[in-house]
């Protein structure tokens, strides 16, 4: 998907998109809307809730079913911010799995679409 999404885009490049997406995303659905939502709702908990919807639905465009998992990624994004009280966890953690994300799909394109159709049915 990364790859047909940016085909003239070195790998090198990607990983830095990907650390800099990582970063500036958790800055602003676990550090600015959910500190903002605990002020509007009272409740951290919904605050989080609220955060991790709005942000699977700004990923949209991947699926449904994508948009379901990030929503639960994103609450547990959430979860490691309230509780560690501190944006360093859920930042490095969103890194590494858009890292994995991006060296998998890397990979995944390197290998003939026949050898991952025979890997797949085996």
């Amino acid at each position: 998907e990364v790859m047909r999404l940016f085909p003239l885009i070195s790998p090198i490049w990607l990983i830095v998109i990907t650390a800099f997406v990582g970063f500036y995303e958790e800055l602003v659905f676990r550090g600015f809307l959910i500190t903002r939502l605990k002020v509007l709702t009272g409740n951290i908990w919904a605050a989080v809730l609220i955060s991790s919807i709005l942000f699977g639905v700004s990923h949209a465009y991947q699926d449904n079913l994508a948009m379901i998992q990030i929503t639960v990624i994103g609450f547990i994004f959430g979860t490691m911010f309230v509780l560690r009280k501190s944006l360093i966890s859920p930042i490095l953690a969103h890194m590494a799995f858009d890292f994995i994300n991006l060296a998998l799909a890397f990979a995944a394109s390197k290998i003939p679409v026949e050898e991952m159709e025979k890997m797949l049915s085996q």
